[in-house]
């Protein structure tokens, strides 16, 4: 039985101010990006584009992040 208990938690200013959350088309060609990132999370959305265009989504999302960074996928994603 799943429990109704909820938890809230708080960032601490200093690292809120590090964290940028953004929308995107992830099928445009190009992502309007200022800045690299150190981890891009995309869960559970490329299962929902063909393999190859998902690939190609993995690629561009991988041309945005700074050398050593991370881009974390949910357990289903296969591109």
């Amino acid at each position: 039985v799943p429990s109704k208990k909820q938890e809230f938690y708080t960032i601490h200013p200093k690292i809120k101010s590090m964290i940028r959350f953004a929308k995107i088309n992830l099928m445009d060609p190009y992502y309007p990006f200022q800045y690299r990132f150190d981890f891009i999370f995309c869960r559970n959305v490329l299962i929902y584009f063909q393999e190859y265009v998902a690939k190609e989504i993995v690629e561009r999302l991988e041309k945005n992040l700074n050398p050593g960074g991370y881009l974390l996928l949910g357990a289903s994603e296969t591109g």
